[in-house]
């Protein structure tokens, strides 16, 4: 309303009040005594006055409210770096926007500069800067991904050795000592003698990068089965005509072969081996050898492996101090003159398994050595399956060390955490 027509209505209005007023205190009262007479008026006035004033000032222009402050916080909710990709939702607005890593040029994370690709879970993202113009040129109080309230997992057996194998190609699954241990707990979690974990390759050489964790949840540089079992769940998130699978290990490049309803890894070369050691373990002076198939194992040749008290004298040899850092312990028998049963205690199980990959490639190669058995050569483990052994000896190594044996699903689901 223009400000002229305002002052008028005003100016109306307190007129007609002054006139109201004198009315009722000169010529109204003479009729009236008292202080009847005076509460009477005071209510007049009121009753006259305000609504008259608060009509007035209803037509006064207010100032513009101050704009609530722009929330630009952001929620990455996937990272997938084998399609360069990224996706975002703001916080308030719910609007999901995926953008390229190339894109998004740098990054803050935790107070570091770096890229895209250093993203993890539960890192704390301050700013980033993106190479398009046409969108903001920073964000704060960024968080990345969120916390797992479940976590998606297949259950695979390699010839009994059991698995819980989860998929973390984006790298956003915070995978902790405790939290392994509980997937793998047997009263409480899933049950399993290991966790495998598939994350992308830094490496052209590599398809996939394996990581394993024994029950207890400390890292491992190598399993055997655990690695056909890798192999075997990757194969269709690769191409499903692929023959082979390439992927990386602390112990070095595994590559996998299906070779049927099986799967065949090769292995590093081993190292480390020690021929015919003694020592007393505590039942008198026994022979051992010592192998390192990409972990440790001791390998002892008994007559009888049904004999063995597995868990009491595996217990003793896994923790001697002639081993610092722990070693595996494989009991093993030989059947015939291509045939090997074998047990084992497995470090970090701290039990025995139904199969162990680099204990029975162990125990195949040292057979070769010590017994002078011939390559390949069939193990049959606790769990009833038959693994295959061979290799190419090289004077006092081996090279081109395959182990070829069955790699099954078992189940799959989603655990509440």
């Amino acid at each position: 309303m223009p400000e002229h027509l305002i002052t008028q209505k005003r100016f109306f209005a307190f007129k007609m009040a002054v006139r109201m007023l004198n009315w009722f205190m000169i010529t109204f009262p003479r009729h009236l005594s008292g202080r009847f007479t005076v509460g009477l008026l005071a209510l007049l006035a009121a009753l006259l006055v305000v609504p008259l004033a608060h009509a007035a000032n209803k037509s006064k222009p207010k100032p513009d409210a101050p704009a609530p402050p722009e929330d630009t916080r952001i929620l990455v909710t996937a990272v997938d770096l084998a399609q360069s990709q990224v996706t975002i939702t703001h916080e308030v607005s719910k609007q999901k926007q995926t953008y390229t890593i190339d894109d998004l040029t740098t990054v803050t994370v935790s107070g570091h500069p770096g890229t895209v690709k250093d993203i993890k879970v539960g890192q704390q993202v301050s700013a980033y800067e993106e190479r398009r113009a046409d969108t903001l040129d920073s964000i704060e109080e960024t968080r990345i991904l969120r916390g797992m309230d479940s976590l998606p997992f297949v259950k695979m057996s390699g010839a009994g050795n059991d698995f819980v194998v989860v998929d973390n190609r984006t790298l956003g699954l915070a995978l902790t000592k405790e939290l392994i241990a509980h997937l793998c707990d047997r009263h409480f979690g899933i049950g399993a003698d290991g966790l495998l974990a598939v994350e992308p390759s830094d490496q052209p050489t590599a398809d996939f990068r394996m990581r394993y964790y024994n029950a207890d949840g400390g890292e491992a540089e190598m399993c055997g089965n655990g690695a056909r079992c890798f192999a075997r769940y990757v194969h269709p998130l690769r191409r499903a005509e692929a023959e082979r699978v390439r992927f990386l290990t602390p112990a070095g490049l595994i590559t996998g072969e299906y070779v049927g309803d099986e799967v065949r890894i090769n292995l590093t070369a081993p190292t480390e081996t020690k021929l015919n050691q003694r020592a007393d373990f505590g039942w008198g002076e026994i022979a051992y050898h010592f192998m390192n198939t990409g972990v440790p194992h001791a390998v002892v040749f008994v007559p009888d492996a049904e004999q063995v008290e597995i868990v009491a004298q595996g217990c003793a040899i896994r923790r001697s101090p002639i081993f610092p850092r722990g070693t595996n312990v494989n009991f093993v028998q030989v059947a015939d003159a291509s045939k090997l049963i074998v047990r084992t205690y497995e470090r970090g199980v701290e039990d025995e398994t139904l199969a162990c990959g680099t204990g029975v490639v162990a125990s195949a190669l040292l057979a070769h050595l010590v017994h002078g058995l011939a390559l390949p050569l069939c193990v049959k483990v606790r769990g009833g399956d038959v693994l295959t052994i061979d290799a190419r000896r090289e004077n006092d190594t081996f090279g081109d060390v395959t182990l070829t044996g069955p790699a099954t699903e078992i189940f799959s689901g989603e655990i509440r955490l």
